[in-house]
């Protein structure tokens, strides 16, 4: 990022002038604190300080997270219906991805205008080159799978890498499982969320090495536990009473979940217990050395950051996994030293891209691939010195970069995150709507694009199709086989979904009823327990010390405990 002297001089002088203090956010009023390590930070990554708090470039950035999204589009190229997180609606062509993979787009380029934005200009290109239909990082076998780290067998899973699972999504090591998310190292387990290393268990959260438990919550190195809360090496509890090993077995043989009514009545008891009687941790922060944020595990000097492992000196980011180091604002799972990147995997020094993979020194590129010095470049694969998809010489790449980067600091334009037109489909499925706290007022301010799902064909072709009703879904799990590979309409939100017979299979071996609404609902239900990457001042239950934690859309009213209070209260349990 240094052959553009231009550029580097006008960043210079903005930031010789620039000082600490509070700022207000240009889109939303809201106010933060600017540091004087911002103000560093912003010298190394040779970027100007930010027009938006670090708050909105996050919700502006969110849009473009898809969520657990599947789709019918048409494959441009072959005129098919292909399931992709691209929702129909949008003006973005998709293609299958093997064959995506195949293709070069360089020869769809365009020149740089410097009388007009930028942005317009990307997007412009962007309309007109197709992106890969799931994104899959890992060829998926006998799967329907989106960024797939490698499944097999496996069904609507996104983010994972599974065997024989269903609905799962952002998880690592699953085998024969069925709606878990943000998870790893799970088997023979049903409806988890925020848990490691389980087996054979049914509706756990935030739980770590436990085994044959129902309906746990915070509980570790577990055996045996029924409607568990904040436990530590238990073994045959049921609902808060300890019971024998043979006690436990008797009462656990005469549980009969796949029955609807009786996993419904343990189910919500389970849920209004999370919301006012357990004790949640200040965070859930594991090995967090001077590190600040949610759902961290074996970061250093990490700041502001959500659902990261193994992270160093990040700041304000996501997903930070993998080794990830020295990254601002973003997601950048296994990069180093990259800025405002909404996913950029294995990558170095980039800026400003939108799902880049092994990609270096590269600025606002969207779905590039083993890239080296590039911009505004869209659907690229191991190219170098190409501006909007056209080749260069490294002269004139150098030169047209260092004009257009000045172009767009004096537009305002630069440091600012691809958003809104951008999306990929509406907002409430988008990752931001879930994981941010969505204020129903910003979304005029920040842009937000958001529009009915069924549009344009995105639930399938059922016309003409018998569809069933969900109330005939059996009551009974020992009664389900009727219905393998039947299809019914959800009437929530009038869309068709079918039981697969593997799926029904699956609830059997789980022992767990079978739902009667659309797996998106069911995921996006579990989605909406999280702490969210949003923060807020809150007292501690116990103690009363001010406590800085997560907030969260199910549980707004939660019971939490200070670290020290909660450590106290483990203790008093043991």
């Amino acid at each position: 990022m240094n052959n553009t002297p231009n550029f580097n001089m006008k960043i210079k002088a903005i930031l010789d002038a620039t000082k600490h203090g509070e700022r207000v956010c240009e889109m939303t009023g809201e106010r933060w604190e600017v540091t004087e390590i911002d103000i560093e930070r912003w010298r190394r990554f040779n970027v100007p300080p930010m027009k938006v708090s670090p708050k909105t470039y996050f919700k502006l950035m969110g849009q473009l997270l898809t969520g657990y999204s599947w789709w019918w589009n048409t494959d441009v190229e072959s005129g098919k219906p292909i399931l992709s997180h691209i929702h129909p609606h949008t003006p973005w062509l998709v293609m299958d991805d093997e064959a995506w993979h195949q293709k070069d787009f360089s020869e769809i380029a365009s020149n740089a205008d410097m009388s007009r934005p930028i942005f317009d200009q990307l997007y412009d290109l962007a309309m007109r080159v197709p992106m890969s239909a799931r994104k899959n990082i890992e060829r998926p076998i006998n799967s329907i799978a989106r960024i797939s780290l490698g499944d097999e067998n496996s069904y609507f899973v996104e983010g994972c890498r599974s065997k024989r699972s269903f609905y799962c999504s952002d998880s690592i090591d699953l085998e024969d499982c069925a709606e878990v998310c943000w998870s790893m190292r799970v088997r023979e387990s049903y409806n988890v969320m925020m848990s490691f290393d389980l087996h054979r268990c049914r509706v756990a959260r935030n739980s770590r090495n436990s085994f044959n438990c129902d309906f746990i919550f915070d509980c570790w190195n577990c055996e045996s536990c029924f409607m568990t809360f904040n436990c530590r090496r238990a073994k045959y509890l049921w609902d808060g009473e300890q019971l024998s090993e043979g006690e436990w077995k008797k009462r656990h043989a005469g549980l009969d979940l796949g029955d609807r009514d009786t996993f419904k009545r343990f189910y919500t008891d389970f849920l209004h217990r999370l919301g006012t009687e357990a004790i949640w941790p200040e965070n859930f922060n594991l090995k967090a050395e001077n590190s600040s944020g949610e759902y961290l595990n074996n970061c250093v000097n990490c700041q502001n950051c959500w659902y990261s492992e193994g992270a160093k000196d990040c700041s304000w980011s996501v997903w930070a996994n993998l080794g990830t180091e020295d990254c601002v604002l973003g997601c950048h799972p296994g990069s180093a030293h990259c800025y405002g990147d909404m996913i950029a995997i294995h990558s170095n020094d980039c800026r400003f891209c939108w799902v880049v993979q092994q990609c270096q020194r590269c600025e606002y590129c969207i779905e590039c691939f083993d890239c080296e010095d590039c911009f505004g470049c869209v659907g690229l694969k191991r190219k170098r010195f190409h501006l909007f998809n056209k080749a260069y010489s490294e002269s004139d790449y150098r030169k047209n970069l260092n004009e257009i980067k000045c172009a767009m600091l004096d537009r305002g334009e630069y440091g600012m995150p691809l958003y809104g037109r951008f999306a990929q489909g509406p907002f409430a499925y988008s990752g931001g709507s879930f994981f941010l706290d969505d204020k129903p007022q910003e979304r005029e301010q920040l842009g937000i694009v958001d529009f009915e799902t069924g549009l344009d064909g995105a639930f399938g072709n059922w016309e003409g199709k018998h569809l069933l009703s969900p109330s005939e879904i059996p009551s009974r799990l020992e009664d389900a086989d009727r219905v393998k590979g039947k299809a019914f309409l959800d009437p929530k939100l009038n869309r068709p979904f079918t039981l697969f017979p593997a799926e029904i299979d699956l609830y059997k071996k789980l022992g767990v009823r079978v739902p009667r609404w659309h797996f998106t609902s069911r995921v996006e239900d579990i989605w909406r327990e999280m702490n969210l990457f949003d923060f807020e001042l809150r007292m501690c239950a116990k103690c009363a010390v001010p406590i800085t934690v997560a907030k969260n859309k199910t549980f707004p009213k939660r019971k939490i405990y200070c670290r020290s209070c909660y450590l106290a209260y483990l203790q008093s349990r043991s």
